[in-house]
């Protein structure tokens, strides 16, 4: 009986909690970015400007706070570097300044995907084996709401921050909100 109790508690209280975020969710969305990028790799004497494109998928909690979570590549016709792929996680912080406008923060992890042959020994790095680098990613951007569900950004990047591999970014995306 006193575990019954002890759920009921517990299950209301969560409720109570979790109702004035649910109600304030901006929801869902799905979108792509795409533009152009530097990356430098230890072995060069200079970044190559490269394309960069991405899908990504988030979730706002509400109008301040949300996460996302991207998987792109970049031009490899266009550089030497050869990277495959890249996956990256963010937290998002945002503030919208109008109803229709709002700037970003993006601020967590990607992993790059690069052909083991062109991996260099980096002293601390245990994913040599592995053909991918894992770093800090982050950036910030402007977003445009056109509709209620469509809208457009423009954000500076810096996808990949490892000490073998760098990618920075300028890109122009558009996402649709369920």
């Amino acid at each position: 009986m006193k575990n019954v109790k002890l759920i009921t508690l517990a299950t209301a209280l969560t409720t109570v909690l979790a109702a004035p975020m649910a109600a304030n969710a901006t929801g869902f969305y799905l979108g792509a970015n795409a533009g152009s990028g530097q990356q430098s790799h230890q072995l060069m004497e200079k970044a190559e400007t490269t394309g960069v494109a991405a899908i990504k998928a988030g979730y706002d909690f509400n109008d301040y706070f949300g996460a996302e979570v991207r998987y792109g590549g970049v031009n490899q016709r266009s550089s030497d570097i050869e990277l495959n792929s890249f996956a990256s996680v963010y937290a998002k912080v945002q503030y919208p300044i109008t109803e229709s406008l709002s700037v970003y923060g993006l601020a967590g992890a990607t992993s790059a995907n690069l052909p083991k042959d062109s991996l260099i020994a980096v002293p601390h790095s245990k994913s040599k084996s592995s053909g991918s680098e894992s770093s800090a990613s982050f950036g910030a951007g402007v977003r445009y709401a056109v509709t209620d569900s469509f809208g457009i950004s423009l954000e500076a990047m810096r996808i990949s921050s490892h000490d073998a591999y760098k990618l920075d970014a300028v890109m122009l995306g558009v996402d649709y909100k369920f």
